[in-house]
């Protein structure tokens, strides 16, 4: 079974190119900055308020064309032409969103309760366009197979901003503190060195990919441009309601915990620093996605196609588990990794690392509606998905306090799971295994549940009983699936 060991090598090695350079992001935007932002928490809180709001702006300005290029690009001979309709569209949109940004700074500034930072509006609508743009060039990367210069872009893109941010908060600092007023003037906190340092590093990036797929200014072929925005069009809705599932627990709670806005964005901050944690697992999944999803485009045609995409999903939850385990069990490590004002919200790691674990699980049983172009099924699911996290955040978020967004997430995305699994079977059947599905599942909160019976004040036993239970996790996956992972491996 040679695509099963193709699609965990490029898992692999998309692997080091979105988890390698994610930790240093990790370790630089959640470690260093929750330590460096103990005593001021609510900047930390603007810090995720407003990349949780740039997530839907890219959504919405890239209009998922990157997806739609995997569909219409696929065969070698239609790629440039593909790649040429849907980029130089998406050039002119951008260039709005930046002219819009430029115009709107002061009241969008004042409507996120930002007064004053009016150049935060500015600044994320150039990074937007930038991300943005970029997208187009890294999704050929995939589709080419060429793993190795997209990992390349990726770590260089990171190098860069962690630099920057080291060079403006640690090193500037200790030589010259008025050169920083010098190079931007009217900074009011450190969180505005990070905002900056991405867009300088956003720029850059496009740069290189410019380089390797220059723009080659051409008519555009406007029949495929609406074969590919009607095929993608309801993605931006998929896109838009995936951002609020994931992103939008701080601005939510931003506004409606209840107390007032301060206060409000101080308790949000410890929620999204902890998120992070868990977060760990997100990374794995999205390295994985990079993967599956041309993988999946690319063996349509394979005879055994829905069978083999039914063994990946659970393979995919057997080697998820594993990460959620660890984080869980070995969580007095964990939680080092952001700083000590933040740990507060350290009970909610397990059930947002449950809610990881079934949006993994989304991501392979919702495939379905992109291969048989059944976008619009997408859209009703996510919206779904959507409304469970925003009414259950409205309504619970006074009552019982940030864990509210928790449970929304954990609802959402295994709400989502049901859906998909429900329409897929009618619309494009593909062979899930889901009593051994769930019975994974089962043994990963059965052991988790273990864990934290056995829990106490010693750093030693934790880390041995953690151990001992991933071990025993490791051999009851295989007592349970020794066939089909022999038939495989």
């Amino acid at each position: 079974m040679s695509l099963i060991k193709q699609l965990a090598g490029e898992t692999v090695m998309y692997g080091i190119g979105q988890i390698l350079p994610r930790i240093f992001h990790y370790l630089v935007f959640s470690t260093y900055l929750t330590y460096r932002l103990s005593e001021s928490r609510a900047e930390y809180a603007i810090y995720l308020d407003l990349y949780a709001y740039a997530s839907v702006l890219i959504v919405i300005f890239s209009y998922r064309m990157d997806t739609a290029f995997f569909r219409f690009g696929r065969n070698l001979e239609e790629m440039d032409s593909v790649y040429k309709t849907a980029f130089l569209p998406m050039i002119g949109t951008s260039i709005i969103l930046v002219l819009l940004g430029c115009t709107s700074a002061a009241t969008v500034a004042n409507w996120l309760t930002y007064p004053g930072r009016g150049y935060y509006v500015v600044w994320f609508s150039i990074i937007v366009a930038l991300d943005v743009l970029a997208l187009l060039p890294m999704a050929r990367l995939r589709l080419q197979s060429r793993a190795k210069l997209f990992v390349t872009f990726k770590v260089i893109n990171v190098a860069v901003t962690i630099s920057l941010v080291m060079l403006f908060l640690e090193i500037i600092p200790r030589y010259d503190a008025s050169l920083l007023q010098r190079i931007i003037p009217f900074a009011q906190s450190d969180i505005d060195f990070v905002f900056f340092s991405n867009m300088v590093a956003s720029g850059l990036m496009l740069t290189g990919l410019l380089f390797i797929y220059p723009i080659r200014l051409s008519r555009v072929d406007w029949t495929l441009w609406k074969r590919m925005v009607h095929y993608a069009w309801p993605l931006i809705i998929v896109g838009i309601a995936g951002s609020i599932n994931q992103f939008f627990g701080v601005p939510l709670q931003k506004y409606f915990l209840g107390v007032n806005f301060e206060i409000n964005k101080d308790e949000a901050a410890i929620y999204g620093a902890v998120q992070k944690i868990p977060a760990l697992l997100a990374m794995f999944t999205t390295a994985y996605n990079y993967a599956a999803e041309p993988f999946f485009f690319k063996n349509t045609e394979h005879k055994d196609h829905k069978i083999l995409y039914g063994d990946i999903a659970l393979f995919f939850i057997m080697v998820a588990g594993i990460l959620v385990l660890a984080i869980y069990l070995y969580i007095d490590v964990f939680q080092y990794f952001i700083g000590p004002t933040f740990r507060d919200g350290l009970y909610l790691i397990p059930i947002l690392l449950i809610s990881y674990l079934f949006l993994g699980i989304y991501y392979n049983v919702s495939i379905w509606y992109k291969l048989s172009d059944n976008t619009m099924y997408g859209a009703l699911i996510a919206t779904v998905g959507a409304i469970i996290t925003i009414v259950g955040s409205i309504i619970f978020l006074p009552k019982i306090g940030v864990i509210a967004s928790a449970y929304a997430a954990l609802a959402c995305y295994f709400v989502m799971v049901l859906l998909a699994l429900i329409i897929g079977r009618k619309k494009y059947p593909i062979n899930y295994p889901l009593v051994s599905m769930s019975r994974i599942i089962a043994l990963i909160i059965a052991i988790m549940m273990i864990g934290a019976f056995f829990r106490n004040d010693s750093l030693a036993n934790n880390l041995i009983y953690g151990s001992i239970l991933i071990i025993l996790y490791f051999v009851l996956c295989y007592q349970l699936e020794k066939k089909r992972i022999k038939s495989y491996f």
